[in-house]
């Protein structure tokens, strides 16, 4: 499980910022002091899902970039709304 749990971890690694290990070191515990896996197989995993009592590996289509895509921000204002405050004080 734990495995499972870092592997998602590195399909994520692009939206979290630790500089404290690389991917292969984060995954490395798993596989002893012998041979490394070819890290190559890693990057080629899309998504990991968990299910009651299932895990589902997706594998990355040949030459799709990972990634959600260009980041894309629009608008000029960006305004905070009072009411979820207002309603907890009426309760």
């Amino acid at each position: 499980m734990e495995f499972l749990k870092t592997l998602a971890d590195f399909v994520n690694q692009m939206h979290w910022q630790r500089g404290d290990q690389t991917p292969s070191e984060r995954l490395s515990p798993f596989f002893g002091t012998g041979p490394q896996p070819y890290m190559g197989l890693f990057r080629d995993v899309y998504s990991v899902s968990f299910y009651d009592s299932l895990c589902v590996i997706e594998k990355r289509a040949a030459g799709v970039v990972p990634g959600l895509g260009e980041r894309v921000i629009v608008g000029t204002q960006a305004s905070v709304s009072a009411d979820p405050l207002d309603r907890r004080s009426a309760s």
